[in-house]
């Protein structure tokens, strides 16, 4: 058992090295970010870089020198943003005599520039039931082809640096959660992987069929204005298991090929850590994505078909 416990604190030490690495890189743009409560920028504030707010409204009166991201809310602009506003989920509004020195994108809510307001750039708004199937794919192309060329670099960093915090939270959570679940519910974890090892092929059209389903539901939920805020979530949720069967498959085939070498004492969290590891090369290594990603993608489909065909291990599969 020591030899697990100094694998989980070199792991549990890189992981978090890294993720501070990758943060630190990517966190040069000046950025002011709130989360769960309102933001007010009064009329003698001046903000020399970025605003990112998650679940809170803005109401800008002073003046905003990089761009307004929100997730969730809305942003009441009075004074001046001198790059780009995206909102998603939500709504922005111009007042009069306001300006924005760059373009609005606004998906899933509206964008409304009152008279004598000033938006430099392009406006658009989408999402949220306004399209039909066809309308929808008619205004992507032409939407995405301009996309690169209508917003700053700036923007892109800021939502580059997001997508990478969204990263690290995401592995240390499949990380973490996972350890647990092998100390808490070893028997489940054990059903679970002997199912993976019976009919990995019947499994593997469980888990598939149930990332079809997630996916028709989010096409569905792409219509509605709670839906583009439920997506995320909902996509992360079947992402976090996939990747759970992954490392789970992972393990079974790798126990399997120490049992036929007549090991068989190697600690269970050991081999997580070392399936977990397995998994982290395999998708994080560009130059090992041919091979890893298909890999990834079959493992992990058959193992999030055992983890629901299982009942996340309380049912056993004598049967199969």
């Amino acid at each position: 058992m020591k030899i697990a416990n100094i694998l989980i604190l070199l792991i549990s030490f890189g992981l978090f090295q890294t993720s501070a690495n990758a943060i630190v890189d990517q966190c040069k743009p000046s950025a002011l970010i709130q989360i769960g409560s309102g933001i007010a920028v009064s009329e003698n504030d001046v903000l020399a870089g970025s605003l990112i707010a998650i679940g809170s409204p803005v109401r800008i009166d002073g003046i905003i020198k990089g761009n307004v991201i929100a997730f969730g809310d809305s942003i009441a602009v009075n004074n001046e943003v001198a790059k780009d506003i995206i909102v998603l989920g939500g709504s922005v509004n111009v007042s009069a005599n306001a300006r924005v020195l760059g373009a609005i994108m606004c998906i899933g809510g509206d964008a409304v520039i009152e008279p004598g307001a000033k938006v430099s750039g392009p406006v658009r708004t989408g999402g949220a039931g306004i399209y039909t199937a066809g309308q929808l794919f008619a205004a992507l192309n032409p939407f995405f082809s301009k996309l690169h060329k209508e917003f700053t670099r700036e923007t892109f960093k800021i939502i580059n640096l997001l997508l990478i915090v969204g990263k690290v939270i995401f592995w240390s959570l499949l990380f973490f959660v996972g350890i647990l679940l092998v100390l808490i519910v070893p028997k489940n974890i054990k059903n679970i992987e002997k199912t993976i090892f019976r009919k990995p092929i019947f499994l593997f059209l469980i888990g598939l069929f149930m990332l079809i389903v997630t996916g028709l539901l989010s096409l569905f939920l792409f219509f509605t204005l709670a839906g583009i805020l439920i997506i995320p979530f909902l996509v992360c949720f079947v992402l976090f298991f996939t990747f759970l069967g992954a490392i789970l498959t992972i393990k079974r085939i790798l126990e399997f090929f120490l049992n036929r070498l007549n090991i068989y004492s190697v600690v269970d969290i050991v081999m997580f850590l070392i399936a977990f590891i397995f998994l982290c090369i395999f998708f994080n290594f560009k130059y090992l994505e041919i091979i890893g990603i298909p890999i990834m993608a079959f493992t992990g489909i058959v193992g999030l078909g055992g983890i629901i065909y299982t009942g996340f291990g309380y049912r056993r599969s004598q049967n199969l």
